[in-house]
């Protein structure tokens, strides 16, 4: 068995590291961002391999789907901006905000509902007031 050249294997190094480097800043907005720029490279590296010689459409060999490069990018980066906000759990710290912030109006909502059911009950009693006297002197 032979041992490959350094050259050939070099992007599998590189791969790596950036693997590594995102293991430890996965959880910070850098993680994000190497996300973002590594899913951004992976779709010009698509795109430069790909068999129509365009950088921007991705015909991949056996399949008869032509794909524009610029039409992944979107859902994708959208899709890993989703998974890092679960994995980072910063999505945690906003709904728990949220939900401070929606139970306090929803407190406040309340008191506004007994306060309306109070003053409708305010205008209402002097029409009914004579109709429990009427019927008490049955």
């Amino acid at each position: 068995m032979s041992i490959p050249d350094p050259a050939s294997t070099r992007w599998a190094v590189e791969l790596y590291d950036l693997i590594r480097v995102f293991r430890r800043i996965s959880s910070s907005i850098y993680g994000l961002l190497t996300a973002e720029i590594s899913w951004v490279l992976f779709l010009i590296l698509l795109g430069k391999i790909s068999p129509s010689g365009s950088l921007w459409l991705i015909a991949l060999p056996g399949i008869s789907i032509r794909v524009v490069v610029a039409s992944l990018w979107l859902p994708g980066a959208t899709l890993m901006f989703l998974l890092w906000l679960t994995w980072s759990r910063f999505a945690t710290y906003v709904f728990l905000s949220l939900g401070r912030v929606l139970s306090g109006l929803l407190v406040a909502l309340g008191y506004v509902g007994i306060g309306v059911y109070y003053t409708i009950v305010a205008i209402c009693l002097p029409a009914t007031i004579p109709l429990q006297r009427r019927r008490a002197l049955r």
